[in-house]
């Protein structure tokens, strides 16, 4: 699993900055002591306490975090596909396909993308499960179940940006077409959803402002920096996925240096460097239209191979075999927030771990419900012979 340099720097800062101050998200390797900014904070963070319990080096914490976080979601997506399908012949397919699904998320050199998938592979399962089983639970599985979703959500989002929202869509998309409780108990559940989210957004918010009132001390002019994910920086890069004659490439070196050629000395990670990004993107896209239509285009082109790949005969299933459309409207609106990532920045596997979690349990699951109704008659067979 490969750490970008630039990221395990961050961590061997932030790790040499709590040793020494005591708080977290400090670079110290600055000429002074000062924030560490940008998005994907979280592995910063649980980098620190492994280095701290453990004595690992930033790389070696980094890596145990994403490996254990994944084994982890793998483990608990295998079982809830366990609950959710009884027969035989069903668990078994579905055990080789998260065999499967593992070798492709411990393959792939995503680093903190991998972290992506993981909400993916360790709820939907479970949500399935519940919902198959809609006639039978109680109404305090459900709050139960969405309480941990989101606390689940909110740290899987602290790590990598975003990325617990294509489950948020299936749980809203999931609740409002399916047959679950009258009105009230929806409302409830969503309750039960946000205060398991506001728990982990309160505490990693908090860990913020003791650093920056730490900061503050010591420096009474310091500004603390942007937070949030690089929107416009990215959608800026994600012009340069395709080949042109203008200069945009798909790289932060090259996003930084336009950003000093049109207003030097501009902090990066910034909100005026966003501004500027954000002014930059448009120009691109305004003066040469049918190559930013021709880059989208490209860019979906790719992620639907990617779907059609993973989900593969899933596909294929008929649709009153398969899956109920409640599960696969909740899949499709999965789906398609996580395409737009690789839509926005680049349709790279490393990039779009969470798009290959989705499409292959979607896959997985369509098969496994029409397992016991047999193959011929399950299947939208192509050159099936007709007598």
């Amino acid at each position: 699993m490969e750490i970008m340099e630039f990221r395990q720097r961050m961590i061997d800062c932030a790790i040499k900055g709590y040793d020494a101050q005591g708080f977290h998200f400090i670079d110290s390797c600055a000429e002074k002591l000062s924030a560490l900014g940008g998005d994907d904070m979280g592995i910063v963070y649980f980098a620190t306490l492994i280095h701290s319990n453990f004595g690992m080096d930033a790389l070696a914490s980094a890596q145990t975090f994403i490996y254990s976080l994944l084994a982890i979601a793998l483990l608990t997506g295998w079982l809830g596909t366990l609950i959710a399908f009884r027969e035989a012949a069903q668990r078994i397919f579905v055990t080789l396909g998260f065999g499967l699904l593992s070798i492709v998320v411990f393959t792939t050199h995503a680093g903190v993308y991998a972290v992506s998938s993981a909400l993916v592979i360790m709820v939907i399962p479970w949500l399935v499960a519940l919902h198959r089983s809609i006639s039978t639970y109680r109404n305090q599985y459900l709050f139960a179940g969405l309480f941990l979703v989101g606390f689940l959500f909110a740290i899987t989002d602290f790590v990598r940006a975003y990325a617990g929202v294509p489950v948020l869509f299936f749980v809203v998309t999931l609740l409002l077409s399916s047959k679950w409780p009258r009105h009230r108990i929806r409302a409830i559940a969503v309750v039960f959803l946000i205060a398991g989210a506001a728990g982990p957004m309160v505490y990693f918010g908090s860990l913020f402002q003791d650093r920056d009132a730490f900061l503050i001390q010591q420096d009474p002019g310091y500004t603390p920096p942007l937070k949030r994910h690089l929107f416009w920086h990215t959608a800026y890069m994600g012009l340069g996925y395709t080949t042109n004659d203008f200069g945009v490439e798909w790289s932060d070196g090259h996003a930084f240096n336009a950003l000093e050629a049109r207003a030097p000395g501009t902090p990066h990670l910034s909100v005026e460097s966003e501004r500027i990004h954000k002014q930059l993107f448009f120009e691109t896209i305004i003066a040469h239209p049918v190559f930013a239509i021709m880059n989208y285009a490209a860019k979906a082109g790719v992620l639907a191979f990617m779907v059609i790949l993973f989900a593969n005969a899933g596909l294929l299933v008929r649709e009153n075999r398969g899956l109920d459309p409640p599960l696969r409207f909740a899949f499709l609106s999965a789906t398609a927030i996580a395409s737009s990532y690789g839509i926005l920045a680049i349709p790279s596997i490393n990039y779009t771990t969470q798009l290959v979690a989705i499409a292959a349990l979607y896959g997985i699951f369509s098969i496994a419900v029409a397992i016991p109704q047999g193959f011929k008659s399950s299947f939208l067979i192509p050159f099936q012979r007709r007598d």
